[in-house]
């Protein structure tokens, strides 16, 4: 109740990201807009594995 009463007159739009480190997006979710486009990518993006995807 306190989180609801004390950010209802904030009116801030949350960064696209809230939980990216620094901002910096390490996945497709968070490099898109919400919601997203029909069309999101012009092309399907390369994906590549990385140490931390691979678990």
């Amino acid at each position: 109740v306190v989180a609801i009463t004390s950010s209802s007159g904030n009116n801030k739009r949350c960064a696209p990201s809230p939980w990216a480190v620094e901002q910096n997006p390490t996945t497709l979710k968070w490099m898109v807009q919400s919601p997203p486009a029909f069309h999101t990518f012009g092309e399907l993006p390369a994906i590549k594995e990385t140490k931390s995807s691979a678990k």
